[in-house]
């Protein structure tokens, strides 16, 4: 049985801390040997919820595990097997099986929903499966109150009806369809100069595959090698090895001490994470840690540091934000309007954050794969249907703007954002369709 909850994203915190007692323990209580998990967008708010679920559930001999991009290899080793509840992100959503009967979970889009959900009932053994969806209100509204909605209170509907049901109202999400051709083939393009080097030892292998991508990608894989060089000439090789990178380069990526277990062990004190996320989420300490003293300290904890070595800046980890900080990126480039305009994927200095100084000195003096929209951040993600985990963030050219009219995404994100609006007129032209 699955129960949909109206709640904002942002109160989910508060309605899983209001019902803790209530309604997470009871169903423990209530059934014996049940196992658990809630995941959730915010790994700040799964941070904080850990200890306040251990202070409830452990005196009754229940154990609460977590499992997110900042847990410790340890507690990961331990949250599957051990948790009674378990409590995670979306580091669970792939990879990781775990035998539950409950279930409390966020949704950014109907595919996650549908996949989360479906962690529920997996398993065989347990007498009773109940699950908590927290919706945004727009979403409830769609399914149980507007017009023709498909859902009515307190009906009973099997898991294919109720999947078809979110997948029509949850709302569209962009599958960026012309990136294969405009960038993802350039991977291709490189593979094939590699097989084309190789030929001597591998004589047949650079032809048949040259046929196949271009075929199957609709691509010239002369016209590509010509983008390559185009973007080579303009300075742009950063772009390259972004497009051809398996899984995209993490530009922002900080090297993170973290200070919030006591009891993690130093060797896994030592992480990365994305700067957006730890300016949005964490306190962080004022001062930065230099790159040779953290490559130090992380080499005589028995790390290889070289994991460590093209992180944009090193940080102490010492708190989780109850509420999110409001920040922002800005430039004070004169020609920044005339980028946006441009349509066309950067390698950008001269970026700060409104918040950390020392912070925006690391970042500003980094030249950035992006691209910048002269459309403001929620108007975009709107149009152009951009999934929750996007990088695009919010810019403006004056640090102290409340409203930032640009929107500025990075790495593998510019990529795919250039391909939704390379085309499109500058916001003066009234009109324009992603």
């Amino acid at each position: 049985m699955v129960s949909l909850f109206k709640n904002c994203p942002e109160y989910c915190y508060n309605w899983i801390v209001e019902n803790a007692e209530t309604t997470i323990l009871k169903f423990f209580q209530d059934n014996p040997g049940s196992k658990g998990a809630i995941i959730l967008n915010s790994i700040a708010a799964v941070k904080t919820l850990v200890p306040k679920f251990k202070a409830i559930f452990e005196p009754l001999g229940l154990k609460v595990r977590e499992n997110t991009g900042l847990t410790g290899e340890t507690e990961n080793s331990k949250s599957v097997e051990d948790a009674d509840l378990l409590l995670g992100t979306s580091t669970i959503d792939v990879g990781v099986d775990f035998r539950i009967n409950f279930l409390v979970f966020e949704a950014a889009d109907a595919g996650n929903f549908i996949q989360r959900f479906g962690r529920l009932g997996r398993h065989l053994g347990f007498d009773i499966y109940q699950a908590y969806a927290l919706l945004p209100n727009f979403i409830i509204e769609r399914l149980f109150e507007a017009e023709n909605h498909p859902l009515q209170d307190g009906e009973t509907r099997d898991r294919i009806s109720l999947s078809g049901a979110i997948r029509q109202h949850y709302g569209y999400v962009n599958e960026f369809r012309q990136y294969p051709k405009r960038w993802g083939s350039i991977q291709s393009a490189c593979v094939y100069s590699e097989l084309l080097r190789l030929s001597r030892y591998y004589p047949n292998a650079a032809q048949g595959f040259g046929t196949d991508i271009q075929k199957t990608l609709d691509i010239s894989v002369k016209k590509k090698f010509g983008q390559i060089k185009h973007c080579q000439s303009e300075g742009k090789q950063k772009v390259i090895d972004d497009a051809r990178s398996f899984r995209g380069l993490s530009q922002l990526d900080c090297g993170i001490y973290d200070m919030t277990n006591p009891n993690e062990p130093e060797k896994e004190r030592f992480k990365t994470y994305n700067l957006p996320s730890l300016l949005s989420n964490f306190h962080l300490a004022p001062e930065l840690i230099e790159k040779d003293d953290f490559m130090k300290r992380a080499k005589k904890a028995g790390l290889a540091a070289n994991r460590f070595e093209n992180a944009l800046c090193y940080l102490t980890l010492t708190g989780y934000r109850e509420l999110r900080e409001d920040w922002h990126f800005s430039c004070s480039r004169d020609d920044l309007s005339a980028i946006a305009k441009s349509g066309k994927v950067q390698v950008l200095k001269g970026l700060e954050v409104t918040t950390g100084n020392q912070i925006s000195s690391a970042l500003s003096t980094r030249g950035l794969v992006c691209y910048i929209s002269d459309r403001d951040r929620m108007t975009l993600r709107a149009k152009c249907g951009l999934p929750i985990h996007f990088q695009a963030y919010a810019l403006s050219d004056q640090p102290e703007d409340r409203r930032p009219p640009y929107t500025i995404a990075f790495g593998r994100s510019a990529l795919l954002l250039e391909t939704l609006i390379w085309h499109l007129k500058p916001k003066e032209d009234e009109g324009w369709i992603c």
